[in-house]
């Protein structure tokens, strides 16, 4: 049995113990709890993404964040299961040093898989705002510069913050919590969870904004700021993950306490990534981009602005017809997120 340094009050006395059979949650093992949220919570995830990516011929940024985040997504949902079946919802004591560091190993890949994930599914949601106003001017254009900047700052988050949990105690064993060797970990924890949760409640806050600087139907408005809203849950689901962290560093006991946090630290990853992919359904987006369109650029006569200000030309279903009544041709016109092969089955079309 491998042994390693311990505080006096967390050494190991048990072998082991007896685990019940698979899959069923006692008093004494909650780990099959987490296991089950955690494919769960990864099902529905992933038909959402799947739903998006089968949709698209050629895929563009904002959906390779999502393929790849889904990726990363089935590791740590793997890692989570493996950190279940090695101590994870039962107390420490009752567990053998081996069980504890391959417990601890993979809840140590899944905290670091966790932050990459949330990361993309920001920069997911993010890119779709920089590709609708690819072609704005004045208060759009400043907001699609904030949009830009808020990628860098959200990757450079993601990636200070990896390296931080990858180094969190000493090497060659960063993954043994509980060896006296750790950094603050409260203060990581707690700034990596603030930093999350002031994030996303600027990307709740974006929608609105742009939504105010463009003509639609009220019920329009409505729709498209609920749609972009629903990430709201996902600072909830952080904020109870946070409140949960004193438990989990404070008892001594942290294979015990791990399984709550855990759970909310998976709603909370995984709603990250499904509500990233609500907004790119195409017609919510042919919908959004017609009318973010400047109309100067098109090859018809229409007021200066929105294009969505020519109350013929588009409809709030997404099925838009754009009409040029002094011509009896039809082109299609490329949006900013439709690749060559998707121009000509838009919804969107201009000409007579």
């Amino acid at each position: 049995m491998s042994t390693f340094n311990l505080p006096p009050q967390l050494v190991f006395h048990g072998n082991g113990g007896t685990y019940s059979p698979h899959g069923t949650i006692t008093s004494e093992d909650h780990g099959p709890a987490i296991v089950a949220f955690s494919w769960i919570f990864y099902s529905l995830t992933s038909l959402t993404v799947l739903a998006r990516l089968i949709t698209r011929r050629n895929l563009v940024p904002d959906y390779w964040c999502l393929l790849i985040a889904w990726v990363l997504l089935t590791l740590e949902s793997v890692s989570i299961h493996l950190a279940a079946n090695n101590g994870m919802g039962r107390h420490i004591s009752s567990l053998s040093s081996d069980k504890y560091d391959a417990y601890s190993r993979a809840f140590y890949a899944s905290q670091t898989l966790t932050v990459l994930i949330v990361a993309l599914a920001k920069i997911s949601y993010l890119t779709i705002f920089v590709r609708l106003l690819a072609e704005s001017s004045g208060q759009r254009k400043t907001t699609r510069q904030l949009c830009v900047g808020l990628i860098v700052v959200v990757a450079l988050w993601a990636f200070s913050i990896s390296l931080a949990l990858a180094l969190q105690c000493r090497v060659p064993h960063p993954w043994r919590f509980l060896a006296n060797t750790c950094i603050d970990q409260r203060a990581l924890y707690y700034f990596t969870g603030v930093f999350d949760i002031v994030t996303d409640l600027v990307l709740v806050a974006l929608p609105p904004v742009i939504v105010a600087t463009i003509q639609l139907e009220t019920s329009v408005k409505v729709t498209v700021v609920a749609i972009f809203g629903t990430r709201i849950i996902v600072p909830v689901f952080t904020i109870v993950e946070l409140s949960l962290l004193p438990q989990y560093l404070g008892r001594g006991d942290p294979t015990w306490y791990s399984v709550t946090l855990t759970i909310w630290a998976q709603a909370a990853c995984n709603m990250s990534l499904l509500t990233a992919c609500l907004p790119s359904v195409k017609p919510f987006l042919n919908m959004l981009q017609f009318s973010l369109i400047d109309c100067s650029t098109l090859p018809f006569s229409a007021p200066s602005g929105s294009c969505a200000e020519v109350s013929p030309l588009y409809k709030s279903d997404g099925s838009t017809l754009v009409s040029d009544r002094n011509t009896n041709t039809s082109t299609p016109t490329r949006y900013p997120y439709e690749s060559d092969d998707n121009v000509k089955s838009s919804p969107l079309r201009t000409g007579g």
